[in-house]
């Protein structure tokens, strides 16, 4: 999958994923008895389960060693708890391990973690309920570069721990997001924890059901560059919560929020009660340049011209870059919640050009 962008004194944004369906759907799950059940023409049939013991091969690569897996369809969970760079492409698995995912990281060794072409389908596993997600990452200082990865209905997308780490996502999708209806957990389609670094590049991050946020992180430092982020019309939350504050850089991206946006704010930054974020202050140094961000959000009052909020802040700001955007917002367009007090400033020299209609800013049909 690769990403192309085309922002540069207010041209529109483009973009280009190879082999990725544009259009989505919803799973089509319910409850039987108790049981998840779930259209079984959307189960893979393919192709026979392999019998290779997964983990068993994992435990006896080499700390730092490569292994590639086999394509098929295997029903068993993995987890990998030391370096490794680990091939998958092929390999789908359809069972949910220790209760959390298909795919756990327990790092207990220190070394980058790679992973290449992961597949997962939270319908083939019944990781559509509770917490259950894609890929569940933990261990003190993990190191862990997720590469071409496509994970799609999971009730949460990729989940970390709150131990430090730093965790990468490139060239891939993660999409359609959230439990089955009337689940009660929030079905964000990232959510970093307290870590150091969260890096977002050439990535969709598309369609997050549950009123669960599209980018939830607690890391220090989070870099979203040439990457989709997009509500379309699912009941999601904000487009970005950087929940304890920190720093922000979102570059060369598109921006969406649904008309059924559960918050009329785009961007959070600190705004989570201190208890979350071991009651740490940090400094917010944002920057949000050469982007498209397209407001359809309608809050609650489902009206064509609720106000339309770029920033919700929690405390001072002690650096803002905000410039070279493109922002369609048809209703009353807001830099920051009129409830908070912060003193931020966007100069017009910025260049950020502020539209009423897809059409006026020559983004008819997107």
């Amino acid at each position: 999958m690769r990403v192309f962008l085309a922002v540069l004194l207010c041209l529109p944004w483009l973009v280009s994923a190879e082999g990725v369906d544009k259009t989505f759907s919803f799973a089509d799950c319910h409850r039987v008895q108790g049981k998840v059940v779930c259209d079984p023409r959307e189960k893979s049939t393919a192709r026979p389960v392999q019998k290779n013991n997964l983990q068993a091969l994992v435990n006896v690569t080499p700390s730092g060693g490569t292994l590639t897996i086999a394509p098929g369809e295997y029903q068993q969970g993995l987890i990998l708890y030391r370096p490794i760079t680990l091939n998958m492409r092929g390999v789908h698995m359809h069972k949910v391990v220790w209760k959390k995912a298909a795919l756990i990281v327990e790092q207990t060794e220190p070394g980058p973690i790679v992973i290449n072409d992961y597949q997962h389908d939270g319908r083939h596993s019944d990781a559509v309920y509770r917490n259950l997600s894609g890929l569940r990452i933990s261990g003190k200082q993990f190191d862990v570069t997720l590469n071409n990865a496509h994970i799609q209905h999971t009730a949460m997308g990729v989940l970390t721990d709150n131990k430090g780490g730093s965790l990468t996502i490139n060239d891939s999708v993660i999409e359609n997001i959230g439990g089955i209806p009337g689940q009660s957990s929030l079905s964000h389609i990232v959510y970093a924890g307290l870590i150091d670094t969260l890096t977002i590049q050439d990535t969709v991050l598309r369609n997050s059901t549950g009123k669960g946020h599209l980018l939830k992180s607690r890391a220090k430092r989070t870099t979203v560059s040439r990457s989709e982020l997009a509500g379309k019309d699912g009941e999601h939350s904000r487009v970005i919560d950087i929940s304890c504050g920190g720093f922000l850089a979102v570059t060369n991206s598109l921006l969406q929020a649904s008309a059924n946006a559960d918050n009329a704010d785009l961007i959070a930054m600190g705004v989570e009660a201190p208890q979350n974020c071991h009651n740490t202050s940090r400094d917010n140094k944002v920057v949000i340049t050469g982007n498209t961000i397209l407001f359809d959000i309608r809050h609650k009052q489902q009206l064509p011209l609720a106000d339309q909020i770029f920033f919700n802040w929690q405390g001072p700001v002690s650096s803002l870059n905000v410039s070279d955007n493109i922002i369609v917002a048809p209703g009353r367009f807001l830099w920051q919640a009129p409830w908070r007090h912060v003193d931020i400033s966007i100069p017009k020299s910025a260049n950020n050009c502020i539209y009423k209609t897809r059409e006026a800013a020559g983004l008819a049909g997107f």
